[in-house]
């Protein structure tokens, strides 16, 4: 994930270092019951164009 605050990531988890952040990548499950339906996708037919 991108557009995230590099400055706040760095200062709560880097301090102190030279590590600079990037990108995050989160890994996991989500309840179920708080996850809101997937939106509408294109398919490929849609979107695609095979050359």
């Amino acid at each position: 994930m991108s557009g995230f605050d590099n400055a706040g990531v760095e200062r709560e988890f880097f301090a102190g270092t030279q590590i600079k952040s990037n990108f995050i990548c989160s890994l996991g499950y989500a309840n179920p019951e708080a996850v809101h339906p997937r939106g509408p996708r294109l398919t490929f037919d849609e979107a695609g164009l095979l050359a």
